[in-house]
Order: C-alpha cells, then sequence, then structure tokens
C-alpha cells in the first residue's frame, strides 16, 4: 500500500504552458484564473487529486491514473488531477505511474516493451483489493479529452526531460495547452526525508490540511481529494465557484 501523506506541488518544479486561450468561462478557465491569480485568492486552496484520485474515506474505490478516478475527481470539485506518464514501446505516451504493470494491471511486464495495442489489452486494477476494471491503460491524449475544459491537468513526466516537449505537443494539438502544468521532480535524498516525516500527520485533517493552508498554500495535492475538499470547505478555505467577478475587497498581499 502506498504512503497516502499529502504533496504539494512545492515539491517539484512545475511550469505552466500558455497556448489558445479557452473558448468562453468554462470550468477549467475559472480554475485557470484562481491559479495564475493565487494571491487574490488566498481564502481558497485548491485541491488535486494525486493520480486522479482513487480514495475516499481511506478506501481505494478507483484504479489510480483512471477515467473513472478522474470523473469522481471532478465531481467532487477538485481543481487538478495528477497523472503519470510514461511511453510505449511503439513510442506513444500512456499514463501509469510505475514502470512495471503487475501493480496496476492485470497484466505483467515492463510498460516500454509493450506497443499501445499490447497495452490496450490490459485492464487496470483497483489496488487493495485487486478487483479488475473494464478500463484500460489510457493514452496521454485519451486522458486530455477527457479533462478539456473541465480541470487542469498536473503531469508527472516519468521519462526523461526530452519527452516533454512531445507531451506538450499533444496538449497543443488539442488545444489544451493552457489547462496542463507539467512537473518535473527535483527530489534529493535530504528532501525525500524531510517530507516523509510529514506522513505521519496523515489521519489528521488539521495537522494536514490546516497546516499548510494556515502557512499560505494555494494547492494541496492528496490522494483523498473528497476529504481535503469537505474539510477545507468546512474550515473556510473554499470559495464556490460562480460566474460573478470576484470581489474587489479580496485581500491580497502582492
Amino acid at each position: 500500500m502506498r504512503t497516502t501523506w499529502l504533496k504539494l506541488v512545492l515539491a517539484a518544479a512545475s511550469v505552466l504552458f500558455t497556448g489558445s486561450a479557452l473558448a468562453g468561462e468554462t470550468r477549467a478557465r475559472q480554475i485557470l484564473d484562481r491559479f495564475e491569480h493565487a494571491n487574490q485568492w488566498r481564502d481558497h486552496v485548491m485541491v488535486a487529486a494525486h493520480r486522479a484520485g482513487s480514495l475516499q474515506a481511506r478506501k481505494t474505490l478507483f484504479a489510480e491514473n483512471s477515467i473513472a478516478a478522474l470523473e469522481a475527481s471532478i465531481a467532487l470539485g477538485a481543481e487538478i488531477v495528477e497523472v503519470d506518464v510514461r511511453r510505449s514501446k511503439d513510442g506513444e505516451f500512456v499514463v501509469m505511474h510505475d514502470s512495471w504493470l503487475d501493480r496496476t494491471t492485470n497484466c505483467k511486464g515492463e510498460v516500454v516493451k509493450r506497443t499501445l495495442a499490447e497495452l490496450k489489452t490490459c485492464k487496470l486494477v483497483i489496488e487493495g483489493t485487486g478487483a479488475v476494471t473494464d478500463e484500460p491503460v489510457s493514452t496521454l491524449r485519451e486522458m486530455l479529452m477527457a479533462t478539456r475544459d473541465r480541470i487542469l491537468v498536473n503531469i508527472d513526466n516519468k521519462l526523461d526531460v526530452d519527452s516533454l516537449a512531445g507531451m506538450i505537443a499533444v496538449a497543443r494539438d488539442l488545444g489544451m495547452a493552457e489547462q496542463v502544468i507539467v512537473k518535473e521532480n527535483l527530489w534529493n535524498p535530504a528532501r525525500i526525508t524531510t517530507v516523509k516525516a510529514l506522513a505521519v500527520f496523515a489521519s489528521l485533517p488539521r495537522e494536514t490540511y490546516g497546516f499548510w493552508a494556515e502557512r499560505g498554500a494555494t494547492i494541496i495535492q492528496t490522494d483523498e481529494p473528497k476529504a481535503a475538499i469537505d474539510w477545507l470547505a468546512a474550515n473556510g478555505y473554499r470559495v464556490p465557484y460562480s460566474d460573478e467577478a470576484r470581489p474587489a475587497n479580496t485581500a491580497s498581499i502582492n
């Protein structure tokens, strides 16, 4: 069972790639406005669903990095879904955390040694229960299309840095570059040890969500988006989305 402690985007180098503007005031456009103007939205903490968000009430309900998990996170009100990207044998970008298929699908072996057609025969598995779903491994293109105008996507690049250009090319081809955040991990042993120490607080909302929100965090990434959204809303850290303009008296620390 993987550790379910919270992670912040500050633990990686995140870059927003801009492209053609989203049409109208879509949900994604509203989220992007809060993302780009975080100082004007200090009373709202965004939630990023880790690996698309598979947990609720500490139970794994969905396969990680699945369209089903994505849909559930959108329905809950999360602003960002984090997904992991690898490459198939024939060069297609696919959504998969591990380099091997064994843990998260009903197939075995290395991702990079399977063609996309072969990967499409692999069904995602719900971790913990081992239940095999009807959902196959998704391509990056398929995952992005499922998010269009609805939510921001944080791509966790599991490949070399040179692969980023190809991932962004997919987003641009779909006219979705504004919805994509790219994360390049910059971990070192000292930082890993420091962040892992926070894992002891994972079951205490005040010590997790509250710790970061009270210190000015504007995005919290978690495996349990519902728990985070519920706690943040109950404690005054969420502002409903609407068609109304942002009130002029909103605090700013520019």
